[in-house]
């Protein structure tokens, strides 16, 4: 593998829609990015011709440590994960060995290497159910095994940070859409109502269309990730990354509806569904330690967001059927 004299960055999960974002951003402002990703549910059509496509799991212990001493990263961005709640719920035991051992894979080969900064994303799961906004302080009760397992990895960083010497930051995001979510995957609510209603389909709404997210645009999450990746600390660092705002399930859909210029009444595309189990009734981020701290401000507002979306959707393939 031939070496570049830039610095280098591994991105797990770099196939995948957040991961692939940012790869694109790490290439643009002249990194040389490695990218491990098994494609079990990232897409190779994701990846950028500029970075190096490495494809195996992170579980594969051996061959990720083979990497990580060729390359030499600077900078490791980890975002290969199950990241499915309902995901979770079926099969804990391989959301565990994905985002608990793979975790620790991906960390000791940071820590056999020296790497000088590891970004870990996090998740809005980790909170639970919610009354308020809540900042980076407030208590962690989990409700599903998903967010449990993103909890442990918070811990497994910050241990490995603090004992083997480099910077890490722990982002938690908000409910990332925008341009690249596939709508056939169980994460993205956004993408799967807007693909629906653009096939003149009914969406479902879970329980009765009240719980409440905050959602943050995906360019507003790359802007919050390479802000931390310039942010050095001592410590680890804990991030919000979120709108600040939350918005109903309903109300989302109806957005959806009426930039999409559907004509169908709400009753002939609205079906409800039971809730379901591990899901938080609310949960909405403070960002303001985000925003004072990295100079960081989202800029995408829910409608602009959801307007890129339906835009994307009609130029691709990806809302026919």
């Amino acid at each position: 593998m031939q070496k570049s004299q830039r610095s280098n960055v591994i991105v797990t999960g770099g196939a995948g829609f957040i991961g692939s974002h940012i790869v694109e951003r790490f290439i643009r402002d002249g990194f040389d990015v490695y990218i491990v990703d098994d494609l079990s549910t990232g897409s190779r059509d994701s990846v950028s011709t500029a970075a190096h496509l490495c494809e195996f799991s992170i579980t594969d212990d051996a061959e990720l440590l083979r990497l990580f001493r060729d390359v030499q990263p600077t900078v490791v961005s980890h975002h290969a994960a199950q990241a499915s709640v309902v995901g979770s719920l079926d099969d804990a035991e391989s959301d565990l060995k994905t985002n608990g051992s793979g975790l620790l894979n991906v960390l000791r080969s940071s820590a056999e290497v020296s790497v000088r900064q590891f970004i870990f994303p996090s998740s809005c799961a980790v909170f639970g159910d919610v009354s308020d906004a809540v900042d980076e302080m407030h208590p962690l009760t989990p409700l599903s095994p998903y967010g449990i397992s993103k909890l442990a990895g918070e811990h497994y960083v910050r241990y490995f940070a603090e004992h083997f010497g480099f910077s890490a930051s722990i982002l938690r995001y908000g409910n990332v859409y925008g341009p690249g979510q596939s709508p056939h995957r169980p994460c993205g609510v956004a993408s799967i109502f807007a693909d629906r209603i653009l096939n003149g389909q009914p969406i479902q709404l879970f329980g009765d269309g009240e719980s409440v997210r905050d959602y943050i645009f995906i360019t507003d999450v790359i802007d919050a990730h390479m802000l931390a990746i310039q942010h050095q600390s001592d410590k680890v660092s804990v991030f919000n990354v979120g709108s600040g705002k939350g918005t109903r399930l309903i109300d989302l859909a109806r957005s959806i509806r009426a930039e999409s210029g559907c004509t169908a009444s709400e009753a002939k595309l609205f079906s409800f569904v039971p809730e379901r189990r591990g899901e938080a009734r609310a949960c909405v981020l403070r960002n303001s330690f985000a925003i004072e701290t990295l100079g960081w401000q989202p800029h995408v507002d829910l409608k602009e967001g959801l307007r890129r979306v339906l835009g994307w959707l009609r130029e691709s393939d990806c809302h026919c059927h």
